[in-house]
């Protein structure tokens, strides 16, 4: 067993928010650069913001939708970029995701199992 596999879970408390990462820190910048990955920083506010949907296809089709009516109506974001994965197993497809990264300001992901 690797030392990776024994770190604990993080956990990060926000207000009312509570988010496990099962995933351990890892290095951004490869081995050796002491760079440690960290969660992006919180938007105080969704009024305005352009949200990224990353969805894999393998959900309800109505949750997802009513997930993003409800923060439409009542968080004020201004408009959703939504990216429908080819297939679970893999990434965005690159123009879609120079979308995201080039006029997102806030994101969701969407998988189902």
């Amino acid at each position: 067993m690797t030392d990776k596999l024994r770190r604990p879970m993080v956990t990060v408390t926000d207000g009312p928010l509570c988010v496990l990462s099962p995933s351990s820190p890892v290095l951004a910048d490869g081995p050796g650069s002491g760079a440690a990955r960290r969660l992006a920083p919180r938007l105080p506010t969704l009024e305005g913001a352009v949200l990224a949907v990353i969805d894999n296809g393998f959900n309800s089709p109505d949750f997802p939708r009513a997930i993003v009516r409800r923060l439409e109506s009542e968080a004020g974001i201004a408009e959703v970029i939504w990216v429908k994965k080819d297939s679970v197993s893999v990434p965005p497809r690159p123009e879609d995701w120079e979308q995201v990264i080039n006029r997102a300001t806030a994101g969701l992901t969407l998988y189902g199992g």
